[in-house]
């Protein structure tokens, strides 16, 4: 495995390349440094880069730009975008290790634009970047952003695997849950996932315990080999009411000292199918502003209109739980003096 920048696959130009005699050569630039590009075994998780630095040998201004990534997990930039005689450019490859797998490329082309007289000429290279993951399992997902329903339950299969049929005994992948302190979550049931003839595999259903309204960042490992030991899946979990507000808000519209109100249906969210007796209160309260509870329909009223102000109502059933909160706007149509 050379240093050197890998070219793949033939030139291909945007016009014909100049005659000779035209002082321009086919290749107006040379590679001046270049990090390898075979990298090695590198940790799960850890970001790959590679850099090659080349020069303009030519008498033109030279423009490259990216055309092609292999994949989502790479990034590719070009740099700068235009690149006097003499002055040089960088292209630079990075991409962040999957937990496991096989040796893997990691491919960007770019395309270096110049003009010969009036008659625009182009080049196209490719760069690589070669390495293998530490790791001899894989785990999917690899990070997971769900949202669950106050009050209902949350399961999230994980799937850990070899990445090679090295046939580890299944009970070797079985997950062993350490989450992050604020992650309340457990293991609730483990099956051999094993495909005929393919490498060994277990499915975990994770099954977390019910959290609080909002958005919940946590992670969790994925099994009890030394592969495993340095694996974390991040898991983000938003956990939204079980009622939702249509319109989203209650905009109160008035003149100033005068009365107004507004209407707002809650409907469903998730396996919800009936409103419960439920309460209406306000954060903040806001003097004259009241809310009446009709079905499913939230009837609001305000008594004198005092200029630009809100709340959030905040519907309870009667244990207390959280079931919608609605905003709540107070617009004057003539500003207070």
């Amino acid at each position: 495995m050379t240093l050197a920048m890998w070219f793949v696959g033939s030139t291909l130009w945007t016009a014909q390349p100049p005659e000779a005699g035209s002082g321009v050569a086919a290749e107006p630039f040379r590679v001046v440094s270049a990090t390898p590009e075979d990298l090695g075994t590198v940790q799960a998780g850890v970001a790959v880069v590679r850099e090659v630095r080349l020069r303009n040998t030519s008498e033109h201004t030279l423009r490259p730009k990216i055309s092609f990534v292999s994949c989502g997990c790479l990034a590719a930039k070009a740099e700068p975008e235009a690149v006097g005689p003499g002055e040089e450019f960088t292209i630079r490859l990075v991409g962040t290790a999957v937990p496991a797998g096989p040796d893997q490329d990691l491919t960007a082309r770019y395309v270096v634009f110049w003009s010969v007289g009036e008659r625009p000429v182009s080049v196209e290279r490719e760069v690589v970047v070669r390495y293998s993951p530490a790791s001899a399992l894989v785990v999917r997902p690899s990070e997971a952003g769900v949202w669950r329903v106050a009050g209902e339950p949350l399961r999230l299969s994980l799937w850990v695997r070899e990445s090679t049929a090295g046939r580890m005994p299944p009970g070797t992948l079985q997950p062993v849950i350490e989450a992050g302190a604020d992650t309340p979550v457990r293991l609730r049931a483990v099956r051999d996932a094993t495909a005929l003839d393919g490498p060994s595999a277990v499915c975990g259903e994770l099954e977390f315990d019910a959290t609080a309204l909002g958005v919940l960042d946590g992670w969790v490992s994925v099994g009890s080999t030394p592969e495993a030991s340095a694996m974390r899946v991040p898991i983000r979990v938003r956990t939204v009411p079980p009622w939702s507000p249509m319109p989203g808000a209650a905009h109160l519209r008035a003149a100033v000292g005068e009365a107004a109100g507004a209407e707002v249906r809650l409907r469903p969210v998730g396996s919800a199918s009936e409103l419960p007796a439920c309460s209406v209160n306000f954060e903040p309260a806001i003097e004259g502003l009241s809310a009446k509870m009709e079905a499913t329909t939230l009837r609001f009223e305000v008594a004198r209109l005092r200029g630009s102000d809100g709340s959030v109502a905040v519907v309870r059933d009667r244990s207390g739980r959280v079931l919608a909160r609605v905003p709540v706007v107070l617009w004057p149509t003539v500003a207070p003096r």
